[in-house]
């Protein structure tokens, strides 16, 4: 009997071990299509979707289909607002709901916060090589200024601007996922990662 139950939760725990590593694949794809082309295909969105419900089925039944559905629904939920508010692509929404199905609403919305700081720090480094902090910098003071004195002042972004470019959010989600699916103590890497700068140098 022991050794039918060890079986069962082995078959299970391998299992779900495919389902991240189809998961981490389609993000994979999914992140250089949209580098590639700027836009992340409904088939690769679908087809997490799929997966996320009948994997989280076939290992929990009708509760592993709810887990999925609501993860599916906080995910969307949660980035709706920046679809409506802040420009945010559709694509990019959807492809962080169809992670949703596969890692619940807990995993999630720890996905959703590390995607905003990893895109945050992308864009940062994209417009260091660009040659645009300065003039982030100028635009920001401008503004700041013109708020503080009581009227409205804004530096519009000229054409080639790094404020015009679209941002991929693909890498940043993929990114994210791998550190909540696989738990990787952002702590101790990130001390190895300077441990070994400060070696190198």
């Amino acid at each position: 009997m022991s050794w039918f139950f060890h079986t069962c939760i082995f078959s299970i725990y391998q299992e779900y071990k495919l389902s991240i590593y189809l998961l981490i694949s389609f993000l994979v794809q999914a992140s250089i299509v949209d580098i590639w082309k700027q836009k992340i295909p409904n088939t690769l969105v679908i087809s997490i979707i799929i997966l996320g419900l009948l994997n989280n089925t076939y290992l929990d039944g009708l509760n592993g289909l709810f887990y999925g559905a609501l993860g599916f629904t906080v995910g969307l939920s949660l980035m709706l607002p920046f679809y409506i508010f802040f420009s945010m692509g559709g694509g990019d929404v959807k492809l962080i709901a169809a992670v949703g199905a596969s890692v619940g609403a807990l995993n999630i919305s720890y996905i959703i916060l590390y995607t905003m700081i990893i895109a945050f720090l992308m864009a940062l480094i994209y417009i260091c090589i660009k040659g645009y902090f300065l003039t982030l910098c100028k635009r920001l003071w401008i503004t700041l200024c013109g708020v503080l004195a009581g009227f409205k002042s804004y530096l519009p972004p000229k054409a080639g601007d790094a404020a015009l470019a679209r941002m991929p959010y693909a890498p940043a989600i993929l990114i994210a996922t791998f550190i909540v699916v696989y738990d990787v103590n952002l702590e101790a890497t990130l001390l190895t990662v300077k441990t070994l700068f400060y070696d190198y140098f």
